[in-house]
This record gives C-alpha cells, structure tokens and sequence, in this order.
C-alpha cells in the first residue's frame, strides 16, 4: 500500500467512498465487537462519481465496516465502504472534532 504515492488518486468500486479513520485516543486499545476497530469518526476523502448524497469532507459518525474493510497507509487507518453503510453523516461545519469530555475516568 505504501507503494501508492497519493491515496486520494485511487480507483473506487462504483458507489463506495474512501475514509480516512481517526481512532478514538483511549489508554487501552480494543477492537470494537461490530466493527473490529474502535473509531471516533471517519472523513470522506473521495467518492466514487455515482454517490450522490455524500460529499468530499463530510465525517460519518456511524459506519457499517468489515474488518476487512480497514487498512494503514503511511501510519494512517483508511476504509473503503459503499456509501449505503454510512449510517450518519455530517457536514464538516455540524461537527466538533475536539469534544471535551474524554473516555478516561479517575476515581
């Protein structure tokens, strides 16, 4: 994979889109049971030209994946999903990347 000098220029399956993953900052690493990576959200960074309700930049909050679907490309975590699996998506401007409650509790 790393082979591939920009991975925005790659050929997508008709109606899929490309996501870059961010995985949740947590201490302690786990997969997800549904999904087999836990993530925080995900950007579409390219669409295939027949996905039409789905935009460059947009973050799918809720993402029906494989874990298969999921792979690294320069220390990064990317998807390539059909736009049907993404659940809920916003516009960049309706979400807050920095939320500031944290998954960490001390007693």
């Amino acid at each position: 994979m790393n082979r591939i000098k920009d991975i925005t220029k790659i050929n997508l399956p008709t109606h899929s889109v490309l996501l870059k993953v961010y995985l949740k900052n947590k201490l302690i690493v786990a997969p997800d049971s549904k999904n087999g990576v836990e993530f925080d959200y995900c950007e579409v960074l390219v669409k295939d030209q027949h996905v039409e309700k789905i935009d460059v930049g947009d973050i799918a909050l809720e993402v029906r994946v494989n874990p298969t679907d999921f792979f690294k490309y320069h220390e990064d975590t990317y998807a390539i999903v059909r736009y049907e699996n993404i659940k809920i998506s916003v516009k960049p401007d309706n979400f807050d990347k920095f939320d500031i409650k944290n998954d960490l509790t001390i007693n």
